[in-house]
């Protein structure tokens, strides 16, 4: 007894898009994060640039004349221009100025002095 099923037919091959969604989805989820990551990025940067430029714009305006004052606003406003480069010199300048810290009275600072602070500053 042999059944003739006609109804029946061959497996067909359905078109399957499955893989270009996940390399799609992937690709979307990748690129989401690198632009969250470069906002949090410039946002960041964007907090201490002002912090920045008004330490280096109040830097130059330091008066030398007054020993005390120029001592102590340079060694606050130093920190906000410390970079890699400059560092070795902050940490030298620091330690030439113990000297005119915590006293009464203190004497002019040494020319040679100011003319590091003046260098750290512009550079």
């Amino acid at each position: 007894m042999e059944l003739d099923l006609k109804d029946i037919q061959d497996i067909v091959q359905i078109p399957d898009s499955s893989f270009m969604l996940f390399v799609l989805l992937f690709l979307s989820i990748t690129i989401a994060i690198l632009l969250f990551s470069y906002y949090i990025y410039k946002s960041m940067r964007r907090d201490i640039d002002p912090y920045h430029n008004e330490a280096l714009k109040r830097a130059k305006e330091i008066d030398y004349s007054d020993t005390k004052r120029a001592v102590y606003d340079f060694t606050l406003l130093s920190s906000y221009l410390l970079n890699d480069q400059n560092s070795r010199l902050r940490e030298q300048i620091l330690s030439e100025l113990e000297r005119y810290k915590y006293r009464k009275s203190t004497e002019k600072l040494d020319p040679k002095i100011v003319e590091k602070m003046r260098r750290f500053i512009d550079g």
